[in-house]
């Protein structure tokens, strides 16, 4: 039930059970709402109460900061495996760009890895190879510890830099070439038909 009382300067209107609301023009009014507000386990002056967060809620924050720090961690610092599989990836897309540049260029194309660098070339008119002029075809640099360890054309091992061709009917000498990245191992594949994936060996 409400309670109304009236002092010096002031007025009070309490309603047990709930917030109390006031008008306050005197200071009486400062230790009927410590009183009040310590019975509702509340203890604070007229002045706004400290607000503060609860174990569970620092709890709660803190496993979240640690779930998009560790997902950031594994993009911005790959594992070995995950670096490798990037690596190799990015040596099948040039091998599909020499494809297809070769099929809808109406001319051969190939690729040659010397190290950790990807070249792509071009026919010459002295039945050899040149380096590829256009603006797509550029060197791709690969990670530093990136190597071909073994290449093969058709059932035949090559030297690892041997250019690998890919022709204008979309056919081809299938391949194997054989890479490893920090102890990680796998190998790049393609057919006759052209198509090229990559596979890598059980740990």
């Amino acid at each position: 039930m409400p309670i109304s009382g009236r002092g010096s300067n002031t007025t009070v209107q309490i309603r047990l059970g709930k917030a109390a609301h006031f008008t306050e023009t005197g200071s009486l009014l400062e230790p009927a709402l410590e009183y009040l507000n310590r019975g509702q386990g509340r203890p604070c002056r007229a002045a706004p109460c400290m607000v503060g967060f609860t174990l569970i809620e620092v709890l709660v924050v803190t496993v979240i900061i640690g779930i998009i720090l560790a997902l950031a961690s594994a993009n911005y610092f790959p594992d070995d495996n995950q670096t490798a599989r990037r690596e190799a990836a990015r040596l099948v897309l040039a091998f599909e760009q020499a494809r297809d540049k070769a099929v809808l260029g109406g001319s051969a194309r190939a690729v040659s890895i010397a190290g950790n660098r990807v070249m792509f070339w071009q026919p010459d008119d002295k039945n050899g190879w040149s380096p590829d002029s256009a603006a797509d075809m550029q060197p791709v640099t690969l990670a530093p510890e990136f190597a071909v360890t073994g290449l093969l054309l058709g059932a035949a091992r090559a030297d690892a830099d041997a250019p690998i061709v890919f022709l204008p009917e979309g056919v081809g000498i299938p391949f194997t070439l054989q890479f490893v990245y920090r102890g990680v191992t796998g190998s790049i594949g393609g057919d006759a038909l052209g198509n090229v994936g990559p596979r890598f060996d059980a740990p």
